[in-house]
């Protein structure tokens, strides 16, 4: 009797067993997603639509979610995003490593330290008068970017929550909310312009070069701020001014663009005159008695680089980021004073040439490098 009872004991159990392991259907749900239209305006501040644009995805540990490379309509770009926080990175172009022939991308993958800087000049050949300097590439190409951080609430998702069994959980059908955002792009150039009056020695200008030292080498991408290290950039594209009635004396000047003045040096009041170095070497068309002819002027500039706005240097740092022209203009005192020499026949015809015909009557004329 009593092995009967055990045995009941034992099924009974077994029965608790398989019962209570009894598996119910669960429920899942789909808290909806936001497609989300990024509408891209180019052409107000930037200047054009560019042929390919990149769109970049961080959530709100800064990292990278998405990368997204629109080259069929770079002005409307879709993400599908849950509900969250996030920070859009948006610039021309690609991020390959040649897809600029001047600037290389650094950490975009991180947020606050992706960032955009000058690739340097390998290919230049090494002169006497600067002594083998190291150049960053000058913006050859159009650069622009937009950023901005987005918050989707649950809120404008929650009317399309979706309940489905979890053995068909591979059956959901997602539903979305379309959200638009519409970003401006900003140029990333600063362009300079910066001109010399020579009162003395114009007639034997042959050629020039120049640099300019303590420009910033790049930007942060996210904080659309100059990067704080700097680099020089090479003047050797110059025209000359002359004054009508004049062949001792003119104007030579140059336009380049830059990347702009370094973080934190934006406004003169933060600048020190030997923040920017500016260095001019002249190749006359013959040589002192000396045997020289190459001639260098240094000029610590920081301090009367000027913009070229109508508020002047009284407009604010971010007015002082977008569409800018500085200017530095070398006269007066400072304005050079080139030597006597002996022409050289040898130079005939090569560079500048101040006795061209009807030249004293004013003009402009390209002047190359060494």
């Amino acid at each position: 009797m009593l092995r009967k009872l055990s045995v009941l004991m034992v099924l009974a159990v077994m029965l608790i067993v398989v019962t209570a392991c009894e598996r119910r259907d669960l429920e899942v749900y789909d808290t909806g997603t936001a497609r989300l239209h990024i509408y891209t305006d180019w052409e107000t501040d930037y200047g054009e639509v560019p042929s390919e644009m990149t769109l970049l995805v961080y959530g709100s540990d800064n990292k990278l979610l998405h990368s997204i490379e629109n080259q069929e309509d770079p002005t409307h770009t879709v993400v599908d995003l849950k509900a969250g926080e996030y920070k859009l990175l948006i610039f021309n172009g690609n991020s390959d490593i040649d897809a600029f022939p001047s600037l290389k991308f650094e950490n975009l993958s991180d947020y606050e330290k992706a960032a955009a800087r000058a690739k340097m000049i390998t290919t230049r050949a090494l002169k006497n008068w600067d002594q083998g300097t190291q150049y960053m590439c000058d913006p050859l190409e159009p650069f622009g970017c937009a950023v901005d951080t987005i918050l989707i609430t649950q809120e404008m998702l929650e009317q399309n929550y979706t309940f489905v069994n979890y053995r068909d959980r591979d059956k959901l059908e997602k539903n979305y909310t379309d959200i638009s955002y519409y970003e401006t792009v900003e140029p990333m150039r600063t362009k300079i312009e910066v001109r010399v009056y020579i009162k003395k020695g114009f007639k034997y200008l042959r050629s020039m070069e120049g640099n300019l030292s303590g420009m910033a080498d790049g930007f942060y991408l996210s904080r659309v701020d100059r990067t704080q290290e700097t680099g020089t950039l090479l003047f050797d594209r110059w025209s000359i001014e002359s004054i009508s009635g004049e062949i001792d004396k003119g104007w030579v000047k140059t336009t380049l663009d830059t990347w702009g003045l370094p973080f934190g040096k934006e406004m003169a009041i933060n600048r020190e005159a030997a923040d920017n170095v500016l260095n001019l070497a002249f190749l006359l068309n013959g040589k002192d008695t000396r045997g020289n002819n190459t001639f260098t002027y240094s000029y610590p500039v920081g301090k009367i680089m000027k913009y070229l706005t109508p508020t002047g240097d009284a407009m604010t740092k971010w007015e002082a980021l977008k569409h800018i022209e500085v200017e530095i203009t070398i006269d007066g005192d400072w304005a050079p004073e080139l030597p006597d020499v002996t022409p050289d026949e040898s130079t005939s015809g090569a560079g500048f040439d101040a006795y061209v015909a009807d030249w004293e009557d004013g003009g402009t004329i390209s002047l190359g490098g060494f």
